[in-house]
């Protein structure tokens, strides 16, 4: 099943929702999902017509060559592995780029913190100085 059907099948809408730990689920899923996939998909052209172990070990040993009786498996083995490959890279960029997102978010939490702070002791110093010229105009009205 493609992985974008087995999405659907499995209602999982990343898009649409605002909820980032149920994208980053739905995330880790479609990857796992994906590289179930190929995995699977190199096991079983490696098992293809492979019924003894001598032929087992020869197969795996021209999985890397172009030469010999498992040349087009082993093209096709190269060719999953290498999608593998850059879809563990990509991941680990979009895994790097996350966590340095969530620390700017981070950051920017503790900045609005901060700032709350100062904007509440602005906002007491601020009554206290009412209070103070509010004493000081019925202090002159009863001159």
């Amino acid at each position: 099943m493609p992985v974008d059907m087995w999405m659907l099948y499995h209602g999982i809408d990343t898009f649409h929702s605002t909820d980032t730990a149920y994208q980053r689920e739905a995330l880790d899923a479609l990857f796992l999902l994906d590289m179930d996939m190929k995995v699977k998909a190199i096991i079983k052209l490696i098992n293809e017509d492979v019924d003894s172990f001598g032929r087992r070990a020869e197969m795996y040993q021209n999985i890397f060559s172009f030469g010999g009786k498992g040349a087009v498996k082993s093209q096709e083995v190269q060719r999953l592995t290498v999608e593998i490959n850059m879809a563990n890279e990509k991941w680990d960029a979009l895994m790097q780029s996350k966590m340095h997102q969530e620390s700017a978010i981070r950051e920017l939490k503790m900045e609005i913190g901060s700032l709350t702070e100062q904007n509440h002791s602005s906002e007491l110093l601020i009554q206290q100085l009412r209070g103070e010229i509010n004493s000081l105009r019925d202090s002159k009205g009863e001159l």
